[in-house]
């Protein structure tokens, strides 16, 4: 999702800021908010003009992914 989104975009090196984002996602708690605050700083450097839009979107789709996806699935890997 963060992949084509981040395409989506047009955000240099898409691919490589969206694996950050995905692997920082698997780490609890901490993790999502490191994610998210190397792509704000990336999003700071990267562009003139602040991308609002493209940042509320991976915020609510990092949240969606890490507070919902991820405990219905380990919840039936783990048989919670």
């Amino acid at each position: 999702v963060f992949s084509i989104l981040l395409f989506i975009f047009q955000f240099p090196e898409s691919f490589i800021v969206a694996a950050i984002l995905a692997l920082s996602n698997l780490f609890p708690i901490f993790g999502p908010l490191f994610g998210f605050v190397v792509f704000v700083l990336l999003c700071l450097i990267t562009y003139s003009e602040f991308p609002f839009l493209l940042v509320l979107l991976v915020f609510v789709f990092q949240q969606i992914e890490s507070n919902w996806i991820q405990p219905f699935i380990f919840k039936k890997v783990m048989h919670l």
